[in-house]
């Protein structure tokens, strides 16, 4: 029996639907696709497929709460969804790191606080339009309340939602696709121009275009569990009055909080139905591969164990299971999401380390990218070869970049005072090069694209040796078996780098329109600037620490590392690009540092 799309429950009959794009999966990207799309392009017909019932049931939960500024943005203004952010979410207050060295207690007064503290003072000292907590700002997502509204506009925009679907084939010619369905025992099948795959595991796209999309697997291999707590966990909860004193309670509980240890990390996310999100991510290859105890479980001993103040909480509230949802996810990414007449998005794209909540960024960059060029073509503009492999290399760019700031990263985020070296380097370029990239509306630009390449190259080289130096620092550190965090607070709005680049996203974040190019090649020089004088101050600190003769003059922040025997091999006393020390720079490092 051929049947046709459901509207209002039903399942009709019985002749073969066809459509413009069939997004096969109707979760958070395929319903973002679906919108971003029907909002470029509103006569499209747009088929939405999911084995859950459409639209899903608005109380479910699903991790992938926590966004970034990008994803935000996208979300807020290229969606039009700020109202109901706002309205039915979580503004976020900031990423707020507990720190400590391996010897270090874990009670939380005694650990070292990395996140805003209140509104930045640069912001006040600039007057800049501030919406409570800050702006730019991101969201704590209830993804089920989000996916249920999302699948609702789409309905009204004439969308057709398959819910309870199956997809049991593709078939792919040079003309249309066809994709068979099954829902309740029965099977039907509908035609479409472009298929979208955003059915979070990739196994369509790898079925269906085997090498063309270029899977690779990233040497980072994890393992995870979480739960969901029915009750507002707060950490100021369980913190001494000093440490409560730092920040104001209506802003802290808003942050998504990381505790951060040996070989782990853990979450704590505050939800807009009162409950809180509870993780713990992990390198598998620090658990023991010969304890036969589920893996939910031995996560939770390692939770119990390194974070007991946490775990205390969790036992005062009941879970919405009995047992943890926990699983080993692949680090993986396709590095050509874009083919003829298909894209992947969404997890089935790429999944990595959640630390910095890269995947909705990661979404709206491929969408930012490919939705006009799947407009173009289905107004009869095909997309050239050449445009959809600049397309792949762009995405596979930024993987890249993701990928080096978690490669062998779990010894640095270890050790307190180099864990905030990293998160401040890696705020900045986030800030700095990424943010604006997207949020400037101009990465379909040819032009821009063009100017903007030098740029890209140098912060994708500085990111690399920076990465690779605090690698090699935590190596070459001689261990301590004495506390060393004292328990202070590093404020992100007195690290004068990562403001002065967070801040000019501020008319980015909140306009509707695109900037100039003129504009885009002042903020991300600035970034190139203030990237290569902290390169430099990070090189300086860790000779200091590690007791290295580090030469005067001038230095290339490009070839920064510490092997003394290759610094002139390298080219670190070269002239290419030497620059001195940045002011900011210097005095950042010194704050982080606890100099100041």
């Amino acid at each position: 029996m051929i049947a046709a799309p459901r509207r209002s429950g039903l399942w009709y009959a019985p002749a073969v639907r066809s459509f413009d794009v069939a997004v096969i999966g109707g979760g958070i990207a395929g319903l973002c696709f679906a919108r971003h799309l029907l909002r470029a392009r509103p006569s499209t017909t747009v088929a939405i497929i999911d084995r859950r019932r459409l639209p899903a049931d608005p109380t479910q939960r699903a991790v992938g709460e926590s966004t970034s500024e990008i994803a935000a943005w996208y979300l807020a203004r290229r969606l039009g969804l700020r109202d109901l952010l706002e309205r039915d979410h979580v503004i976020k207050f900031g990423l707020r790191f507990w720190l400590r060295d391996p010897a270090d207690p874990a009670a939380i007064e005694r650990r070292v606080e990395f996140g805003p503290m209140s509104v930045p003072p640069l912001m006040l000292e600039r007057g800049a339009t501030v919406t409570p907590p800050l702006e730019p700002h991101a969201y704590q997502l209830h993804r089920g309340r989000l996916e249920a509204a999302l699948a609702r506009m789409l309905e009204a925009d004439g969308a057709e939602l398959l819910g309870a679907t199956e997809v049991v084939g593709v078939t792919v010619s040079r003309t249309f696709s066809e994709v068979e369905l099954r829902r309740d025992g029965e099977t039907s099948s509908l035609r479409c121009r472009f298929i979208v795959d955003a059915s979070a595991t990739g196994e369509l796209t790898r079925t269906h275009l085997g090498p063309r999309a270029r899977e690779r697997q990233l040497p980072h291999e994890l393992a995870a569990a979480w739960w969901w707590v029915e009750a507002r966990l707060d950490p100021a909860s369980w913190a001494d009055a000093a440490v409560n004193a730092r920040c104001s309670p209506e802003l802290r509980w808003r942050s998504t909080h990381h505790f951060v240890g040996r070989h782990y990390w853990s979450w704590v996310i505050p939800l807009s139905d009162g409950s809180t999100s509870v993780g713990i991510v992990a390198d598998a290859a620090s658990l023991d591969v010969d304890d036969p105890a589920p893996l939910a479980d031995q996560l939770r001993a390692v939770l119990e164990r390194e974070e007991p103040q946490l775990t205390a909480k969790l036992a005062d509230h009941p879970n919405t299971s009995s047992r943890a949802i926990a699983a080993r996810p692949r680090a993986r990414c396709f590095d050509a999401p874009l083919q003829d007449r298909w894209l992947v998005t969404g997890a089935a794209l790429a999944f990595m380390d959640p630390l910095y909540s890269p995947a909705h960024d990661l979404t709206a960059l491929v969408h930012e990218l490919a939705v006009p060029a799947i407009v173009a073509e289905l107004d009869g503009t095909p997309t050239s070869e050449q445009s959809r492999a600049q397309i792949n290399a762009s995405v596979a760019r930024i993987v890249d970049y993701y990928a080096t700031i978690y490669l062998d990263g779990w010894p640095v985020l270890a050790t307190a005072k180099l864990a905030a070296i990293k998160i401040t380097w890696d705020q900045l370029s986030y800030f700095g090069w990424l943010c604006p990239l997207v949020m400037s509306q101009r990465l379909r630009d040819p032009l821009t694209m063009q100017r903007l390449r030098p740029h890209g190259e140098r912060v994708h080289l500085l990111n690399e040796r920076v990465q690779a130096l605090l690698r090699r620092w935590v190596r070459l550190r001689p261990g301590s078996d004495q506390p060393s965090a004292s328990g202070r607070e590093i404020d992100l709005g007195r690290l004068r780098t990562v403001m002065d680049r967070f801040l000019a996203l501020e008319s980015l974040a909140i306009g509707d329109t695109a900037i100039t190019l003129e504009q885009l090649e002042r903020h991300t020089a600035r970034a190139v600037e203030l990237l290569e004088g902290l390169a430099l101050a990070i090189l300086e600190r860790a000779c200091v620490d590690l007791g290295l003769d580090l030469p005067s003059g001038p230095l290339d922040p490009y070839c920064v590392g510490l092997d003394p025997e290759r610094w002139g091999a390298d080219g670190l006393f070269g002239t290419r690009r030497a620059r001195d020390h940045s002011a900011e720079a210097r005095a950042d490092l010194d704050y982080l540092w606890g100099e100041q």
